[in-house]
């Protein structure tokens, strides 16, 4: 798992919660320079195997995701030619749904996307 911000906090909390010790956590601090050959380092300590998915609580259409594509574009061999699968909120043109609880149940749902 690959994450920027706050919902490193959310995955390592779900993550300890259902006791998972199979999903590694890797948290980009610092998006700008991009990070690609610290990212490429991080990466090698797993299988190529390893399913990589970003993970964001931002909409798809915001947030890191699309700085990332163009960077992960440009340099493809970052994440070691392994393709990248995003959770995330759908596209929106808030970052912020209005609702509480609207809200609580798509970081829910993303959460579930991640873990299963």
């Amino acid at each position: 798992m690959l994450s920027s911000g706050k919902i490193y906090y959310e995955m390592l909390a779900q993550r300890e919660k259902l006791e998972r010790d199979d999903v590694a956590l890797v948290r980009l601090e610092r998006l700008y320079p991009f990070p690609a050959e610290e990212l490429a380092a991080e990466l090698s300590r797993y299988g190529a195997q390893a399913e990589l998915i970003w993970a964001q609580d931002e909409p798809v259409n915001m947030g890191p995701w699309p700085y990332l594509t163009l960077k992960l574009a440009e340099d493809p061999q970052t994440l070691g030619g392994r393709p990248i699968r995003r959770v995330s909120r759908t596209p929106n043109s808030s970052p912020a749904t209005g609702s509480h609880k609207q809200h609580d149940r798509e970081s829910e749902e993303i959460l579930r996307q991640i873990f299963g």
